[in-house]
């Protein structure tokens, strides 16, 4: 009793260098496709675990869950598409749109397994590894996630990759392009809260973790082109 699923996210991505406005496309498009995969295997897996889950009750938990899994639905849909409005008409719209339907819904089914615990349903499909905490070699970090999106902006406006690390995690890092004329490929950086960094022409996410003694360090970027 499942739609089909397309998700938000800011889907994390290794930033881009800059690159002609038709490779630029060309690079949301495979974003978009790429999270739209991701909402597709996410709802394939909860329908597995719901259907799992109709088959441990009676024909009145049967009903109470069928009504609950529709309502939740109707839910998940509306709010993909109230996400994919911050970027009405803009190319990155099915990405936040596919972004949050894919969240969503495995934390439906993370909540459906613990909910209906059998060994029937509590071996969901393989799903992509979560985010990494930080571990024993954790960078640093900064008293406040404002603080270390400042420092790790500092340190890409000038291509300061050993100082970008003191706030980051290096599976963040390796993907971006480390050089001192960041500033002319994306102009306008500045941090526009402590979850994004925005620049002309588009955004980049943050997500933190935090380490056992308060501090907070980046453990992955996202891209959000908006022109």
């Amino acid at each position: 009793m499942f739609l089909r699923s397309t998700i938000t996210v800011t889907v994390c991505f290794g930033l881009l260098a800059a690159r002609p406005p038709a490779l630029v496309a060309q690079n949301q498009q495979e974003m978009n496709r790429q999270a739209a995969d991701e909402a597709e295997k996410a709802d394939q897996n909860l329908n597995r675990v719901y259907q799992k889950a109709l088959s441990t009750l009676d024909s009145d938990g049967q009903k109470l869950l069928r009504t609950s899994q529709r309502a939740w639905v109707a839910y998940r849909d509306a709010d993909a598409a109230s996400a994919a409005d911050e970027m009405r008409g803009g190319s990155a719209s099915p990405l936040l749109s596919d972004g949050t339907k894919a969240a969503l819904t495995r934390e439906r089914t993370k909540l459906l397994v613990e909910r209906y615990d059998s060994p029937a349903i509590s071996n969901p499909a393989p799903e992509p590894p979560a985010k990494a905490a930080p571990g024993p070699t954790s960078p640093a970090g900064a008293k406040t996630k404002r603080a270390a999106a400042e420092q790790f902006l500092a340190a890409y406006q000038t291509g300061d990759r050993v100082a970008a690390a003191q706030v980051a995690v290096e599976t963040a890092l390796r993907p971006l392009t480390w050089t001192s004329d960041i500033v002319k490929m994306k102009p306008g950086l500045k941090v526009r809260d402590e979850n994004v960094i925005s620049y002309k022409g588009g955004m980049i996410t943050l997500d933190y973790s935090q380490n056992p003694d308060g501090s907070w360090v980046i453990t992955s970027l996202g891209l959000i082109v908006t022109d």
